[in-house]
C-alpha cells in the first residue's frame, strides 16, 4: 500500500468534515498562506544572517505553492465527501423502495449502505483495512461503530 502524503491527508480531512467547515478552512488557509508568501526576506550581511534568510525563503515558497494546493485539496475532498454521502442516501432510498433491494447490491454498495444507515442512527464510523482472513472482494474494510 502506498504511503499517504500530506495532500492525501488534506483530501481525507475535507471529505470527513462538513462541507461548510471545509470551505471555511480552505478560505482561511488560502488567506494565511498568501500572507506567508508575502513576507519580505531580511537583509543578510554576511554568514551570520544567512540561516534566517534561508528559513524565510523556504516559508515564502511553501506559502506560494500552498496557497493554491492546500485549499484545492480541501475543496476537492469536500466535494468527494459530499458526493459519497449523496450516493449513500440515494442507495438507501433505493433499498427502501424496492423489495429485492439488498440482494441486488454489490459488496461495496452494501458497505456504503451500512455506513449510511449507521450514520443516520447516530453512530460514528471508523474504517480500517480488514485482515486478509476472508475477503469477499479485494477492498474489504472493517467498520467500527461508536
Amino acid at each position: 500500500m502506498a504511503k499517504a502524503t500530506i495532500m492525501d491527508d488534506l483530501f481525507a480531512l475535507g471529505a470527513k468534515l462538513p462541507w461548510k467547515l471545509s470551505l471555511v478552512l480552505a478560505i482561511g488557509s488560502a488567506i494565511g498562506l498568501h500572507q506567508l508568501s508575502l513576507i519580505e526576506p531580511p537583509a543578510s550581511s554576511g554568514l551570520q544572517g544567512l540561516s534566517k534568510v534561508v528559513f524565510v525563503q523556504a516559508a515564502r515558497v511553501f506559502g506560494l505553492f500552498g496557497q493554491y494546493l492546500v485549499p484545492a485539496a480541501l475543496l476537492f475532498g469536500a466535494l468527494g465527501g459530499f458526493m459519497q454521502r449523496r450516493r449513500g442516501k440515494d442507495l438507501l432510498a433505493q433499498a427502501r423502495s424496492q423489495s429485492n433491494g439488498l440482494p441486488a447490491l454489490s459488496w461495496p454498495q452494501l458497505e456504503q449502505l451500512v455506513d449510511t444507515i449507521s450514520r443516520e442512527e447516530g453512530f460514528q464510523i471508523a474504517k480500517s483495512q480488514a485482515q486478509k482472513i476472508y475477503e469477499p472482494c479485494s477492498h474489504s474494510m472493517k467498520v467500527i461503530l461508536y
